[in-house]
């Protein structure tokens, strides 16, 4: 394909930012790496990261580091981004936009384990919790979600697996070295899904089931065997992987899914 032009890109997304929408630059995927094993390494990647936040005109970051990361327990990449952040955050004048994405057993794992990659995330979040605009832990790719609430894991998909994602994550839970993940506020909290047949190996929801599961989280109705402890009205909604994916089977995520937000918006 062609080439991105770089002024037209600026220029269409400071017209989209005129009218309240966010960018975040992405940074891991499944095959996503980056390099934080040294001070100077750290100091690149801030450097780096600053310039092409202000160069482009984005509004922040999202974390989005799996497999190939090595944002393992013990490793220098958990250990340097929480501090790494925080100085990117400052040299945008304190407001950035930081969101997290990522996979199950990083964050709600580590109530199985707290070894490796289970719960990898904790300590990150943990220490950017008071500046953290959005988490949306992926459920997909990863089969069920272990949780505190019900026997075996809840199944991928299901109203149950997006309800104790998002409960541990508001009412806190206890992780497998005997510590406690605090609670976050409901509206840094979203339901991580893919947007349709095409977008991921599993964990598609029936759209039916999102939306039970936003009217559970928000409302305290439509729920199956999780019930939260208290309603969240200002629960942070859906994220979903992707756009391109929803364009590609027509629209089948966005439509009903974006039509459901709204409503809840409006209400």
């Amino acid at each position: 394909c062609a080439a991105l032009d770089p002024t037209q890109f600026k220029q269409d997304m400071a017209a989209l930012r005129a009218k309240g929408k966010i960018f975040v630059l992405s940074l891991g995927g499944a095959e996503g790496t980056i390099t934080l094993n040294t001070a100077e390494d750290e100091a690149n990647f801030v450097s780096s990261l600053t310039t092409i936040i202000s160069d482009w005109g984005f509004d922040g970051l999202d974390i989005d580091l799996e497999s190939g990361s090595n944002l393992l327990h013990g490793t220098q990449i958990q250990a340097r981004l929480p501090t790494a952040l925080k100085k990117i955050e400052a040299n945008m004048g304190g407001d950035m936009y930081l969101t997290m994405a990522p996979e199950h057993p990083y964050v709600q794992g580590g109530m199985v384990a707290y070894s490796g990659i289970w719960g990898a995330y904790i300590p990150v979040i943990d220490q950017v919790r008071d500046t953290l605009d959005l988490l949306h832990v992926q459920l997909y790719n990863n089969g069920g979600l272990a949780n505190p609430y019900m026997p075996g894991a809840a199944p991928e998909g299901s109203v149950d697996m997006m309800v104790a994602s998002v409960k541990m994550l508001v009412e806190g839970f206890e992780l497998a070295d005997g510590s406690f993940f605090a609670p976050l506020r409901d509206d840094q909290v979203a339901i991580g899904l893919p947007s349709g047949p095409s977008s991921a190996n599993s964990g598609q929801a029936p759209t039916q089931n999102i939306i039970d599961a936003l009217d559970c989280v928000t409302y305290g109705s439509a729920c199956s065997t999780v019930v939260p402890n208290k309603l969240h009205p200002n629960f942070g909604g859906v994220m979903t992987w992707s756009i391109n994916w929803d364009r590609h089977d027509g629209f089948n995520f966005s439509q009903p899914i974006g039509d459901k937000l709204t409503q809840m918006n409006n209400q």
